[in-house]
């Protein structure tokens, strides 16, 4: 572990700060989901017109993420920043997430 992270996450997280291109393949519960969430979120504190699409193979799975990044968001006092957008949201509730949220979690087929 370097500062907290492990050594996959601490170079992930520095290759994509440094803006390279990325690619991390490790095991279930191993630390991908806050590699690639802390550069987006570094972004989102240093400029406050910057957004990200953060996009998961299911719903279930977008679903568990959402309530993650919504902790993390509040913890750092970005506020309500989390907007869902899939088959299961409703057109104004969509126009909402596009218009009001600075991450958008979505599903790679979004009308299933």
């Amino acid at each position: 572990m370097r500062n907290g992270l492990y050594l996959h996450q601490a170079k992930c997280i520095e290759q994509a700060l440094n803006r390279k291109s990325v690619a991390l393949c490790t095991s279930t519960a191993s630390g991908k989901s806050l590699a690639f969430t802390v550069p987006p979120i570094n972004d989102l504190i240093k400029d406050k017109d910057s957004f990200s699409f953060f996009i998961y193979p299911t719903k279930a799975l977008a679903n568990d993420q959402i309530n993650k990044l919504k902790q993390l968001a509040n913890n750092l006092g970005l506020g309500d920043i989390i907007r869902k957008y899939d088959g299961d949201v409703r057109a104004k509730a969509r126009k909402e997430a596009i218009k009001n949220g600075r991450i958008i979690v979505c599903t790679l087929h979004s009308t299933t």
